[in-house]
């Protein structure tokens, strides 16, 4: 699932922070490591959370991203550290060194008429207004068998890298290649789908309104009755820095 290589030697880089973060102190170690911030730069720096890593790859996509956490998830493992601002000089100097490796996570792409999106956690389909569930039906490439209708929220469609956060927060359970479907409040209960990276999922709205969202993108994409949406993994990847 994942391909690893040595990384080509850095100089530019641009900062990612959470909006309540101040940029001033990181740009001082920037500079004093000798980077320059550029507007196309050769890596980029995610500072923050969860979100702020997303935000990132999806303004930079297929530019390599060092995400340095300095918020707590919510479910913090031992080994997850919290970054200080001298861990973040030291990340930095080990940039600076080509002390790292490069690995690249597909990602998955939607698609609803002639309308695309792309994730690297998860693509979302859910009931537009919370007091109305949908009906849908969920289909796969690698199934003949005839599909029973869902009716409740909706279907998470998650990647390996995003198993942890909405698909698990659903099915309390991860997994660590392929694809899984999460089904999100449904009045018959449903074990979560985990599929080959070659499938193809097929989901189409047979009543009610819901929207079609990829990761924590702002824009969601409508969707109607009798509208199918097609998600697989994609030919495009995200690039992690890894120290």
């Amino acid at each position: 699932m994942q391909k690893k290589k040595t990384m080509k030697p850095i100089r530019t880089v641009a900062l990612i922070t959470k909006s309540d973060l101040s940029r001033d102190p990181f740009l001082k170690e920037i500079r004093k490591n000798k980077f320059k911030i550029s507007e196309t730069p050769d890596a980029i720096l995610a500072c923050g959370g969860d979100g702020t890593l997303l935000a990132a790859v999806h303004k930079y996509p297929s530019v390599p991203v060092l995400f340095i956490r300095t918020t707590t998830p919510p479910h913090t493992k031992p080994q997850e550290e919290v970054h200080s601002l001298a861990m973040f000089s030291k990340k930095l100097r080990a940039l600076r060194s080509c002390e790292y490796s490069l690995r690249e996570y597909p990602l998955i792409k939607g698609r609803v008429g002639g309308r695309n999106v792309w994730a690297i956690n998860d693509i979302v389909i859910r009931n537009k207004h919370p007091t109305h569930a949908i009906r849908f039906i969920v289909k796969t490439n690698f199934h003949s068998k005839q599909f029973p209708k869902h009716v409740g929220d909706g279907i998470v469609v998650s990647t390996p890298l995003g198993s942890t956060g909405y698909f698990n927060s659903i099915t309390r359970k991860h997994f660590s290649q392929g694809l899984g479907v999460a089904f999100n409040n449904t009045i018959r209960p449903e074990q979560p789908l985990l599929l080959s990276s070659k499938s193809r999922i097929i989901c189409k709205i047979l009543r009610g309104n819901a929207t079609l969202s990829a990761d924590n993108v702002r824009g969601v994409l409508s969707l109607k009755e009798n509208d199918t949406v097609r998600i697989s993994q994609s030919k495009k990847f995200c690039r992690l820095i890894h120290l």
